[in-house]
């Protein structure tokens, strides 16, 4: 008799021991949970960044092939309209401008007064554009990022936001058909 009760309490499992392998149970999956959340911001600041530089290499190309193909090129502020800071005139009559508006750099290819084509090279807020003019022949596009700082409090120090970080510079000449 001794025997059977022996063999009936061992296959059994007691709530001490249950309660045991729950809390551990709790603490890995909680210190997991962490872990994972860790993880998956990482991977969208990392993803964020990368849409940032293939948004940079394609304007920066965009830009470049656009410059070889002009006939001439406007970059006074005075004789630009519609917050444009660049205009190329092609050899077919039509006309390609660069825009900056909010957030983003908008291409815009134009013959007479019809759109024939638009793209859009989003950077997110706090970027700068400057063109130049060099000679005559070779037009300098220029890209930056600021830092974003933000005071919340009198008392607490300015933390900076996040922000695409841009710095890209285009030195492309005029004319250039052959060239990449």
């Amino acid at each position: 008799m001794k025997s059977t009760r022996s063999k009936w309490y061992r296959r059994g499992v007691s709530l001490v021991e249950l309660l045991v392998v729950m809390s551990a149970a709790t603490v890995i999956l909680t210190l997991s949970t962490g872990l994972i959340h860790r993880i998956m911001h990482a991977q969208s600041k990392a993803r964020v960044l990368a849409d940032g530089e293939r948004t940079t290499l394609r304007l920066g190309d965009r830009f470049r092939r656009d410059v070889h193909q002009a006939t001439h090129v406007t970059v006074d502020k005075s004789q630009l309209a519609d917050g444009s800071f660049l205009r190329l005139h092609l050899a077919d009559g039509s006309t390609l401008e660069y825009r900056r508006e909010a957030t983003t750099i908008r291409r815009v290819q134009r013959d007479g007064s019809s759109t024939i084509a638009q793209d859009e090279f989003s950077f997110g807020e706090g970027f700068e554009v400057e063109v130049n003019g060099e000679n005559g022949r070779v037009v300098v596009l220029s890209i930056t990022s600021r830092r974003l700082r933000t005071n919340d409090a009198v008392d607490q120090p300015e933390r900076i936001t996040n922000a695409i970080p841009v710095d890209l510079q285009v030195v492309a000449a005029i004319g250039q058909r052959g060239a990449k």
